[in-house]
């Protein structure tokens, strides 16, 4: 159950965590979900009769109040938005609609070998990342500011690790006391499943076993970890596939 939903996280990550609950509730093989307008706009039409799902949007109210302004010391209106509550809105996944067909960035990223240099190139800006011969089975390791990878793995491997090591350099793990180890691994784990299962990266045996070890079984522990794995994850897949837009567009 908990690999499904995590699955389904990688599908939708434009959403955010209380509403991806909502559409896998509602469609648990839900992959690419947008209102109606949305759909008509990219040439696709909700079919008769299907089911709206019911997920949450933010309602803004404007506020007028009046501020004094720094150059002219005069008291001017200013007009602001601020969040005033949720509203019900509907959505509809692409299995019920018909139309054009949707183009997808993560069918341009070719092979293992090709994604694990993208993912080398986009990180290694960030962080120093080198490739050592390491002692069997360590995948690899980061003090927060470097990531070494085990040169002997596999490049899906090596791909596998590189991310669980990101996602340990953006939470912050390193030199944080205050979070326990085995908390740190699970959110780093879940993190690179979501992505590695993202871009068509099949992980699950390894890290539902990686997941468990460190969670020994508590899936109390394990669920406290998704919504951090969620939003790291959102993150590095951005990245990556914004670097894939811009050398699209550059070709």
């Amino acid at each position: 159950m908990l690999q499904d939903y995590l699955s389904f996280l990688a599908k939708l990550r434009n959403y955010s965590f209380v509403n991806t609950l909502l559409i896998y509730q509602h469609n648990p093989y839900a992959t690419h979900v947008a209102g109606m307008r949305k759909w008509n706009e990219l040439g696709r039409f909700v079919r008769k009769g299907e089911k709206a799902i019911m997920i949450f949007a933010p309602r803004f109210r404007k506020n007028k109040s009046k501020e004094i302004d720094e150059e002219t010391g005069l008291e001017v209106d200013v007009q602001q938005e601020r969040l005033s509550g949720f509203v019900s809105v509907p959505v509809f996944d692409i299995s019920q609609t018909d139309g054009d067909k949707v183009p997808s960035l993560v069918s341009d990223f070719g092979g293992h070998t090709e994604l694990f240099e993208r993912f080398m190139s986009v990180f290694g800006r960030t962080y120093s990342i080198s490739q050592q011969k390491l002692t069997a089975p360590l995948g690899g390791y980061t003090d927060g500011c470097a990531i070494v990878l085990n040169e002997i793995k596999s490049e899906e491997q090596k791909l596998k690790t590189l991310i669980h090591e990101v996602a340990h350099c953006v939470l912050n793990h390193v030199g944080n006391e205050e979070k326990l180890k085995s908390v740190k691994e699970i959110e780093a784990e879940m993190t690179a499943f979501i992505v590695a299962e993202h871009f068509g990266i099949d992980s699950g045996e390894y890290s539902f076993g990686y997941l468990f070890g460190w969670g020994k079984g508590d899936i109390d522990q394990i669920m406290e970890s998704v919504d951090v794995a969620y939003k790291v994850s959102k993150e590095i897949i951005e990245s990556v596939e914004l670097e894939a837009s811009k050398d699209l567009i550059a070709s």
